[in-house]
């Protein structure tokens, strides 16, 4: 047997060069990842609201002077100021009445007008309850209602000098009358308070913008106040609230008009309000009872020959019983024929058995209709799309980086085990896993399949990713590696069922039907919103509902190919943990 040649001097340097050369490789990877794991475990500094100045804006006794406690004095923060006072000028001008002071205003109107400016101008969410925004109107009410009442006394001296032949009755009183019983205003401001007028000439432009620096705190986007008032939508539906029962009364006219014998030609008007009933994208949730006691709608007669139309009063809750849900503020039509059917039943024979039927098909729609509604607003509200690109979808999945936190999770225990959804798994199956892994998909338990789904995605954009996932593991990892990563963590961190012997693996179609499908929806949901990896999880459970409801469909499951025999198995892609949004939050102890 030939003996080894002994190695010179250079090659032994060489090779204990190389070796250094990886162990300082493998340190300085280290220590990046100890510095990633400081800098996520560093509290965010909270930045403090600006708040609010002591008395009233204006130049009364005690007053303040707005611009400067805004800290907008600057000269290159006129412009921007100016447009501020401008847009809280047209929101008021659109939801108030301006002949009234803010102390005749009705509050929850005014925090809503607040709120949707705070909503739509990004400098009002750097004060404490948005209270530019409030001191704003504020001072423009008054100043309107100063002008108003000096305008008047004017005129009514320049008026002496006309001729008799243009007086007519004053109807001023009848005119205050009717608007007190309509706004019936509550004094919320102290009234002491001094008309003094401002100065518009601050509402000129003037050349030159400048941006506003963090001057003594200002706020991150998401330090909205509380006491912020609701949405714009709010508003709108108050101010059509008036024109909802003359829309109603149309559908009713057109379902009599149908069932007559010479129909009248339905004008194109009523057809235009009968589909915006049908607009489910402006529909709000009701809170309270939507309807008035006194509230009325027209119903076709009980009699077939009689083409009259009677009066009945809308019901304000789901006429079934035991069921107390409020009827929707726009019913569709398909609910209103019903509810006139009810009526006719009861108002010709009264409470019978036959009318069982129609109530449960009542209730069900008001059900699906109010689920229907809320859903919208609550994707409106938060943000959700309404539209999945399935080819974006597929594309978005192959993409490096989802590939790689892919395979932290298949090949590495440990990572797996720091996994927020491994963990809600192991305790929704009350750490079964033998026995989970026995049973069929969507047999196990229904809080299991609702923990399962993957958010606004729906079950066609979850039937995306289990073929994407399919397709990615067949090409990239053993067919036993997820068995292997699964029971390397076998009774931890409590003790397991014990396996049978007949059968001791972990079917891959469960692991990505209940873990892995959902852990890429929620790396994808993360870089929709821009939140990290546990707040994405909390959007996927909350935006489930609407993504059943919008992208339904029946979820498909691609069995995984035969793998080729090989020699030797390739050994499964190392995860390389570039991310810092999502997996190493994930995974941070």
């Amino acid at each position: 047997m030939p003996q080894q040649r002994p190695k010179t001097l250079e090659e032994q340097l060489a090779e204990s060069q190389a070796k250094l050369n990886a162990q300082t490789r493998r340190l300085e990877q280290q220590q990046r990842e100890i510095e990633a794991l400081k800098a996520q475990k560093q509290p965010k500094k909270k930045r403090k609201l600006i708040p609010r100045p002591k008395g009233e804006p204006g130049r009364g006794p005690g007053g303040y002077n707005l611009r400067k406690e805004m800290r907008l004095g600057d000269k290159k923060h006129t412009v921007r100021y100016n447009r501020f006072l401008r847009i809280s000028r047209g929101f008021a001008n659109a939801y108030l009445p301006t002949r009234k002071k803010i102390s005749k205003q009705k509050k929850d109107k005014v925090d809503k007008v607040v709120g949707l400016i705070a909503r739509e101008v990004k400098l009002v969410r750097r004060y404490q309850g948005a209270w530019p925004a409030r001191a704003a109107i504020k001072q423009y009410l008054r100043n309107c209602n100063t002008k108003l009442k000096r305008d008047l006394e004017n005129e009514e001296e320049a008026a002496k000098g006309d001729g008799e032949q243009w007086d007519i009755p004053d109807i001023r009183p009848e005119i205050e009358e009717d608007e007190a019983s309509d706004d019936d205003g509550i004094d919320w401001v102290d009234d002491n308070e001094e008309d003094d007028e401002e100065d518009d000439d601050e509402c000129e432009n003037e050349e030159g913008e400048g941006e506003i620096g963090d001057q003594g705190g200002a706020a991150a986007d998401e330090e909205e106040d509380e006491t912020v008032g609701d949405l714009a939508d709010d508003l709108a539906a108050e101010k059509k609230e008036d024109d909802s029962e003359d829309m109603q009364e149309d559908l009713f006219e057109e379902s009599e008009d149908a069932d007559a014998e010479s129909p009248a030609p339905v004008s194109p008007s009523k057809r235009r309000s009968a589909l915006e009933l049908e607009d489910l994208s402006s529909r709000k949730r009701t809170k309270t009872a939507p309807h008035s006691k006194t509230a009325t709608v027209p119903a076709s007669s009980a009699r077939p020959g009689n083409t009259s139309v009677s009066k009945f009063q809308l019901p304000v809750v789901c006429p079934a019983p035991h069921c107390n849900d409020p009827l929707p503020q726009k019913p569709s039509e398909e609910l209103l024929s019903l509810l006139v059917q009810h009526h006719n039943l009861l108002s010709a024979k009264g409470l019978i058995v036959g009318a069982n039927d129609l109530t449960r098909k009542i209730c069900y729609l008001v059900r699906s209709d109010l689920k229907l509604r809320n859903l919208l607003e609550d994707a409106h509200n938060n943000g959700w799309p309404n539209l999945i690109d399935l080819d974006d979808l597929r594309t978005r999945i192959s993409t490096t980086a989802v590939q790689n936190d892919i395979c932290s999770i298949v090949t590495n225990a440990h990572t797996l085990s720091k996994c927020p959804l491994w963990t809600r798994f192991l305790q929704l199956i009350s750490y079964k896993v033998y026995a989970w892994a026995r049973s069929d998909i969507g047999g196990f338990s229904p809080q299991l399949d609702q923990a399962a789904r993957c958010g606004y995605f729906g079950p066609q954009g979850k039937a995306v990713i289990v073929l994407a996932l399919d397709q990615f593991l067949w090409k990239t990892v053993h067919e036993q590696q997820i068995s292997m990563t699964v029971t390397a963590l076998q009774n931890y961190p409590q003790p397991w069922d014990s396996p049978r012997p007949e059968c001791h693996l972990i079917p891959e179609a469960h692991f990505v039907h209940y873990l892995l499908a959902p852990f890429v929806a929620a790396i994808l949901i993360a870089e929709d919103m821009g939140v990290d990896f546990e707040n994405a999880i909390q959007i996927m459970d909350d935006s489930s509902d609407y993504g059943d409801v919008i992208n339904p469909g029946a979820i498909l499951f691609s069995p995984r190919p035969a793998l080729p025999q090989k020699t030797s198995p390739a050994a499964p892609k190392p995860a390389n943990i570039s991310r810092t949004t999502q997996v190493s939050i994930v995974f941070s102890p």
